[in-house]
């Protein structure tokens, strides 16, 4: 399959994918991460690919390990975050001692400096600027995830990075791609008990339905994974043990994760992929169980996963890394892959039954706004409301869908939806059509706030 993509060169050691239409061409174009470089595919539309680094301005060259699309500087186009991990060389790789006979372990990431990140801004004809001398970036995080998004709803795109062992990153947008760091004046950066994490997974969903986002973060074993609840204003508060995350325990390292409707209820679930790093673990497997956290209503998160199919990939350890989600087979539930560490890829087919319920697709186009329109916001005006968000990049190992998914809880009442887009243009659709429902519904933005979305619906 590789081959017939064009897509078989592997230059580099690599680690993370972000999905992007970085030409605006409408075929998805997709950056991989990795030791040594970054390798960008231009999608020809005709089901190949072709390797464009080297002519489009991409020069990083650092151990990245994953990167976001996302238009942060209001122009239209999207531009590139690549996280770095650290300052490891062949000329830098301590002996680390580990096992029965005390032979080489992998190092911990305290023995090693970490890197500054790399923004890159668009020019507007398919090349880049490295930008970070621009806009300086807080010095030495050991990123392994980014995401981009409109945290706090004024209409431009902010950036929040998980990194291991030392503080998360939240950079604010002022909406002229100009980024100021308040990671730890938000409440979003540090453990509960207000220490670094080693954290690794990232993404956002509105777990409690009060309509802001809040951020997901999955960390490493003895340490709890986050949920900081979006207060507003760039304000975020620590509540994994009010809603029931520590009662799921600290015996995983977390990577990969993904925030769904799995079980097609109206609010967001969570997925985990687990796996250990080390060689010689002591306190856990090396092969770990998935974390399928059901949202109970915005009140408690509630592991599932062995109860999700007996004898199912679910039921089964993994050496579990990166994590997508998206509607495979096209019945309307959100399905699962999953990459392992020398291990088969995992796909897992959603089979929740329906029990009377629809859901809704929606894929935002942009004219005024990016065409690719990360950090737009949609509200389904439902009972409670569900709250969805279009974001760039994600956890370790994954990337972002096109669309996001709603749930109809009675397909003959469809409820109105507002979107937000970031042009700052907002509308309500107070009459969805019925022939959208199970299929994919195309919403482009108008000219201006008083002109009606174009609904297209494909099947």
């Amino acid at each position: 399959m590789g081959q017939l993509a064009n897509v078989t060169d592997n230059a580099f050691y690599s680690h993370g994918i972000a999905r992007s239409d970085y030409n605006l061409d409408g075929f998805s174009d997709f950056l991989v991460t990795g030791y040594g470089g970054l390798q960008l595919y231009l999608n020809c539309g005709d089901g190949t690919f072709q390797l464009q680094s080297d002519t489009c301005g991409l020069d990083d060259r650092q151990w990245s390990s994953s990167a976001a699309w996302g238009d942060l500087n209001a122009d239209g186009c999207p531009d590139l975050y690549a996280a770095h991990y650290v300052n490891w060389s062949w000329d830098n790789d301590p002996f680390c001692k580990g096992g029965p006979d005390n032979g080489r372990e992998i190092c911990p990431p305290r023995s090693y400096t970490g890197l500054t990140d790399a923004l890159y801004f668009s020019n507007g004809d398919g090349t880049f600027r490295n930008a970070t001398s621009e806009n300086p970036l807080t010095p030495e995080g050991k990123g392994l995830g980014v995401l981009i998004g409109d945290f706090d709803l004024d209409s431009d795109n902010d950036i929040y990075v998980t990194n291991d062992t030392v503080s998360n990153f939240l950079y604010e947008n002022d909406g002229s791609g100009k980024l100021t760091d308040i990671s730890l004046a938000s409440g979003s950066s540090l453990s509960s008990l207000g220490v670094p994490d080693g954290s690794m997974g990232i993404d956002a969903c509105d777990f409690n339905a009060d309509g802001q986002p809040d951020i997901w973060v999955v960390n490493y074993e003895r340490e709890t994974n986050a949920m900081y609840q979006n207060s507003g204003r760039m304000v975020f508060r620590h509540v994994s043990q009010r809603i029931g995350l520590n009662a799921v325990g600290g015996a995983w390292v977390g990577w990969g994760t993904c925030c769904q409707d799995f079980d097609l209820d109206g609010d967001e679930d969570i997925f985990v992929s687990n796996g250990h790093v080390i060689r010689y673990p002591t306190n856990a497997p090396l092969n770990q169980l998935p974390l399928l956290l059901e949202n109970q209503q915005g009140r408690r998160l509630i592991n599932v996963a062995t109860s999700a199919g007996t004898g199912s990939w679910m039921d089964a350890p993994h050496m579990g890394r990166g994590a997508a989600s998206a509607d495979l087979d096209r019945d309307g539930d959100m399905d699962l892959v999953v990459s392992c560490t020398n291990q088969p890829v995992g796909i897992v087919e959603n089979a929740t039954p329906r029990k009377g319920t629809a859901v809704l697709k929606v894929r935002l186009i942009g004219h005024k706004s990016a065409r690719e329109p990360v950090g737009a916001s949609l509200q389904l005006q439902s009972t409670p409301p569900q709250s969805r968000y279009v974001k760039g990049g994600g956890s370790y190992g994954g990337s972002q869908t096109e669309y996001v998914q709603l749930t109809i809880a009675d397909p003959g009442n469809i409820p109105a939806m507002q979107i937000r887009w970031p042009s700052g243009i907002t509308h309500t659709v107070s009459s969805l059509p019925a022939e959208a429902i199970n299929g994919l519904l195309q919403i482009h933005e108008p000219p201006s706030a008083d002109q009606p979305p174009r609904l297209v619906v494909l099947h």
